[in-house]
């Protein structure tokens, strides 16, 4: 305790403390105020991603926001209001769709993101999988979604928002899902 006592430059440790708190702080701040880039959805829009195995297109939710991504492998939209949202997620050369969930389930708790199976089977146009009920306690929405799998991919549809939209906005998204071997 006494090197500490005697510690001249106090003032100077001050200044470095908080700096490399802030390096940490600051961008979160940043990108939080920034808002996001979206594009409204056009009649006849169509989603489009790409699996190492399958091009998958479905019919994307006219007038809503489409969130521009970074990857590939996700997309979300939303209602101009923000309170429905839909998220499609593709894992591709998933050799175990088990395996795979099992691992997907546990990266989205790692988001804060609570996702558990109903026991429900779903089959549409080639997928197979199970509903599922998703929480995000941070944000306090609630939804709906599925998890699928055809030909070595993966695929996660999930729909929030007020109960009666959210499975009518998820079934009329996989009613037109494709997957087209490639």
């Amino acid at each position: 305790m006494k090197e500490i006592k005697n510690l001249k430059q106090k003032l100077p440790a001050i200044i470095i403390a908080l700096a490399l708190v802030a390096t940490f702080f600051v961008p979160t701040l940043i990108a939080e105020g920034v808002p996001q880039k979206t594009t409204v959805v056009q009649e006849n829009e169509k989603g489009k991603m790409d699996s190492l195995s399958l091009d998958i297109t479905f019919d994307a939710p006219v007038g809503w926001d489409k969130l521009k991504q970074a990857s590939s492998t996700f997309l979300a939209y939303k209602t101009n209001g923000g309170e429905s949202e839909i998220d499609v997620e593709v894992i591709s050369n998933s050799a175990d769709f088990k395996v795979t969930l099992d691992r997907y389930v546990e990266i989205e708790n790692r988001y804060d993101i609570a996702l558990v199976l109903s026991g429900e089977k779903v089959e549409k146009n080639g997928f197979t999988g199970e509903y599922c009920y998703v929480i995000k306690p941070r944000e306090q929405k609630f939804g709906k979604g599925a998890v699928l799998y055809k030909d070595k991919t993966f695929l996660s549809v999930i729909s929030y928002g007020k109960d009666d939209e959210v499975e009518n906005n998820l079934e009329k998204l996989l009613d037109s899902l494709e997957g087209k071997v490639k």
